[in-house]
């Protein structure tokens, strides 16, 4: 039964230190350690996420099964700093959300993620267009799926405004196009003229060869769909 305490107690720290670190700087400890990026799950994370679920609820069914008894102390102080920690990141989370919703570009850069999109937006003269009403759906790249692009690419990108332009175009969609809608599609036409392949592997959606890792980022004038691999038109 020690045993069995303390290896709830671990994973009651590990929960409560990853959505701790969710809430508070969107940054996912569990994805990391097993070599995803925020906001995807593969078979091993989904076991850790479901193991610290089972030991907050045999914590808490030792506090329930007690009936007067003493306590461990250690599993009482568990159970109420991840109580605790969830509604501390709860709070900081709505605390940090803006009253109204933004545009799809400052919802973007609200995010943090996406330091390189807007850079890119910016060189193209594209914000503009990103800001009217719209709507529009975007599929953004993370910086670290600009990471995945290889240097020389992006430079030369960087120097052609209208290639730039038109790579930027190819990851939007004219309407509002939410997840609902995009996982009964086979494919999409872009503003960039081109079109998008669409297909759903079980849970998962790809645009093209980009995985959708988190879907349904509302803005004012639009949704984002957040994807993991910058998508390149066809020359």
């Amino acid at each position: 039964m020690k045993v069995l305490n303390k290896l709830a107690a671990i994973l009651l720290i590990v929960g409560g230190l990853n959505w701790g670190l969710v809430a508070i700087a969107e940054f996912d400890l569990v994805a990391e350690i097993v070599g995803l990026e925020f906001g995807e799950t593969n078979a091993l994370s989904r076991i850790i996420y479901g193991l610290v679920g089972l030991s907050a609820i045999y914590a808490i069914g030792l506090l329930v099964t007690s009936r007067g008894r003493a306590v461990q102390p250690m599993t009482a102080a568990l159970v109420v700093g991840a109580i605790a920690l969830t509604a501390i990141g709860t709070s900081v989370t709505a605390s940090a959300s803006p009253r109204t919703q933004g545009t799809i570009v400052e919802t973007a850069a609200a995010t943090g993620q996406f330091k390189t999109l807007a850079k890119l937006l910016t060189s193209a003269g594209l914000v503009d267009t990103l800001q009217k009403p719209g709507p529009y759906t975007v599929f953004a790249p993370t910086d670290a799926a600009f990471k995945k692009v290889p240097a020389k690419t992006l430079n030369a990108l960087a120097k052609d405004k209208a290639k730039l332009k038109a790579v930027l175009l190819y990851h939007v969609v004219a309407g509002k196009v939410t997840a609902s809608k995009v996982v009964k599609l086979s494919s999409a036409k872009t503003v960039n003229g081109e079109r998008v392949r669409i297909r759903v592997t079980s849970s998962n959606v790809f645009v093209n060869n980009a995985k959708v890792t988190k879907p349904d980022v509302m803005a004012s004038n639009g949704v984002i769909h957040i994807v993991n691999r910058v998508l390149i038109p066809p020359a």
